[in-house]
């Protein structure tokens, strides 16, 4: 469900955006642009805030390289924020949780937070949000998370998914799966992503899980036989994991998109 109250960010890129930030925004916000590329580029861009706002914190305040990092920090979450107007609701999910992992709560909840509270949005995407900001771990936080756990009229919230409060676990479990990426965990996953009757954000899970095990020896065929599944998100996160399959295949060091950037012009005296 497309949210008809996504955050008020635009996906045109500030004039005096780092060349580097701009591109990878550029990628991430347009809508004719491969899935595969769009998460790369948003994956880059967790990079980049995580980096800068680490960074940060070893800083003293109003250092020179104190405000740069925080100018990179601020400007690398802010392109992750203004995708958020995507009607993918996969791709919503994956910026709540990136901008989760950043660290950075000042420059990443205002967006969480709007995304949390706005009910129009998809369920999926709330539920990454609730969760994000309890990663950034504000106290200021805290009664807002209680507030909407307490709704009454917040079934799926509350109850982790309306019709089954066990998917929202076994969506964990399958995210578990995928960080271990063991090859033990390939019929499990295998099963949660070809049960149609499982919720769907369970067999996406399970899908980018078993994109993280890619170079196993027949996980590449069994997700390609739910491209054409009919869950819009499953399709998606099949798109995904076999991005990140070809990803562990190649050899390549990071999941990852690198821009071309023209060097900028030298300055004139």
């Amino acid at each position: 469900m497309a949210s008809s109250a996504t955050p008020p960010a635009t996906s045109a890129v500030p004039a005096a955006a780092d060349p580097t930030i701009a591109a990878l925004r550029a990628a991430l916000c347009d809508e004719t642009t491969p899935l595969p590329v769009r998460f790369r580029a948003l994956f880059s861009l967790k990079h980049l805030a995580k980096q800068a706002s680490e960074a940060i914190a070893g800083e003293p305040e109003n250092n020179n390289n104190n405000n740069n990092n925080t100018a990179t920090a601020q400007a690398a979450i802010d392109a992750i924020a203004a995708a958020f107007a995507s009607p993918s609701a996969l791709l919503k999910h994956e910026l709540a949780y990136c901008l989760g992992q950043t660290g950075n709560v000042g420059a990443a909840g205002p967006a969480l937070r709007r995304v949390l509270a706005d009910v129009h949005e998809d369920t999926m995407c709330r539920h990454e949000a609730a969760e994000a900001l309890g990663a950034l771990g504000a106290a200021a936080d805290l009664d807002l998370l209680r507030a909407f756990r307490d709704r009454a009229d917040e079934a799926a919230l509350a109850r982790g998914l309306a019709a089954d409060p066990s998917a929202l676990f076994r969506h964990e479990v399958a995210f578990v799966f995928g960080q271990l990426a063991h090859p033990a965990s390939i019929p499990a996953l295998t099963a949660a992503l070809s049960n149609p009757d499982e919720a769907s954000m369970v067999r996406h899970e399970a899908a980018e899980a078993l994109g993280s095990l890619g170079d196993e020896a027949g996980v590449e065929a069994t997700l390609r036989r739910f491209l054409h599944d009919k869950e819009r998100v499953v399709r998606e996160s099949i798109v995904v994991a076999l991005d990140m399959a070809e990803y562990e295949q190649g050899g390549e060091t990071e999941y990852a998109l690198i821009p071309e950037v023209s060097p900028a012009a030298p300055a004139v005296a």
